[in-house]
């Protein structure tokens, strides 16, 4: 059988202390999000010239990595070897840009709004990259978790 271990609902604590990582992570890959895409705009503006693909591979790129750092920041888990926590930051701004082409093309493609152009494809790379960010966060800290339950002893009942 696959899992031997009864399956016991988390305690409040363990909640309380989930959806806590869930919000930091979705409001620091947002703040760092929107920060990497004003940097990144500084700098495409100042080294290159200003067209539709390098402010575009600057946005994303750029908002990928502020995503990925906020929410790898939060999720991680304190005493892994360091190689680990390189390979799953990478791993972790690497959904992000995925994230980011797919919210670029939802925002350009799909939801048209009213306003200003590039408005859309911006908000759509920012809500992409951070979800994604988020989603490769914590499915890995959910096979970490799982790696740990697993490793763990199980209980037995103290004999009276």
């Amino acid at each position: 059988m696959f899992l031997t271990k009864r399956w016991e609902f988390p305690r409040s604590d363990e909640l309380v202390a989930f959806f806590a990582k869930l919000f930091l992570g979705l409001f620091a890959s947002a703040v760092l999000a929107g920060s990497g895409y004003v940097l990144g705009w500084l700098v495409s503006l100042s080294f290159w010239a200003p067209t539709d693909k390098t402010v575009t591979a600057s946005a994303i790129c750029s908002t990928a990595v502020g995503a990925g750092t906020g929410a790898y920041a939060i999720w991680f888990a304190s005493g892994v070897r360091l190689w680990r926590h390189l390979a799953g930051g990478a791993l972790v701004v690497l959904a992000a840009v995925g994230g980011g082409l797919g919210g670029l093309w939802y925002g350009g493609n799909v939801h048209r709004t009213g306003g200003l152009p590039g408005i859309p494809e911006l908000s759509g790379i920012m809500v992409g990259a951070v979800i994604a960010a988020n989603v490769m966060a914590l499915g890995m800290r959910a096979l970490s978790w799982l790696r740990s339950v697993r490793s763990r002893p199980t209980a037995t009942p103290s004999a009276r």
